[in-house]
């Protein structure tokens, strides 16, 4: 398939009038192979894909060393990846879910005085993956409990095109935790369970921002350790 993106102009981080930026319209020519499938008496969901996106004026954006931030449209850039799906009943009461997947940027831009070569693209891990198994038992014919357990996996990753560990997070893990029941009353179901997400307050960042001029950076923080109770209806 071939998608379009058209171009965008800017005038947010302007210093003088008539201080902005533009971009050409992006191109995008992406290709893509995979399968869906259901293995062992239909117990096991097993999909997978392979993609290549290959991008004319990739839409960009960068600080400059003068603290300004710009957008501008890169040389070359082309992202290779894959995804493997799986959803599994290994029992009657145990289920096991996970995901992986894998993405190879390379980014070749030059703006100013600028240049990249071959860089990872912003926000892009190479590898991710998460997986979760989740018990449940019913406890009479209206309610079922469950408990349930998950990992989620994420690469070091940069948060600009200079690739720069001082603008960088390294990987990391969050473990989720979660149990509660589903219970039907009178035909429509409840859910009722209690949570933990990132059990063990991993510290991490989300995003990074670097000003040349000021020469500093700011940062995002994940969330930490959270607890909650959440109730939901399904009509």
């Amino acid at each position: 398939s071939r998608g379009y993106k058209a171009g965008v102009w800017n005038g947010f981080w302007a210093a003088t009038e008539g201080d902005h930026s533009s971009t050409e319209p992006e191109y995008i020519n992406s290709y893509e192979a995979g399968f869906k499938s259901m293995l062992l008496d239909s117990t096991l969901q097993l999909n997978a894909a392979v993609y290549l996106y290959d991008y004319t004026d990739m839409q960009l954006f960068a600080d400059l060393p003068d603290g300004r931030y710009t957008i501008f449209n890169a040389g070359e850039a082309e992202v290779l990846g894959g995804e493997v799906e799986i959803n599994w009943l290994l029992t009657e009461n145990f289920e096991l879910r996970g995901g992986l997947g894998y993405a190879k940027s390379e980014i070749s831009a030059e703006v100013g005085l600028l240049s990249y070569s071959n860089a990872q693209a912003a926000n892009t891990p190479e590898l991710t993956y998460n997986l979760m198994g989740r018990y449940f038992w019913e406890v009479n014919s209206n309610v079922q409990a469950f408990a349930q357990a998950e990992y989620i996996y994420q690469d070091d990753v940069y948060f600009s095109l200079d690739n720069l560990q001082a603008i960088s997070q390294d990987s990391y893990g969050l473990v989720n935790l979660r149990a509660g029941f589903d219970i039907d009353i009178n035909g429509s179901w409840w859910s009722v369970s209690a949570w933990v997400k990132n059990a063990t307050d991993e510290e991490y960042f989300t995003e990074i921002l670097t000003s040349g001029s000021a020469g500093v950076n700011s940062g995002q923080i994940g969330s930490p350790r959270m607890f909650g109770l959440t109730i939901k209806n399904e009509f």
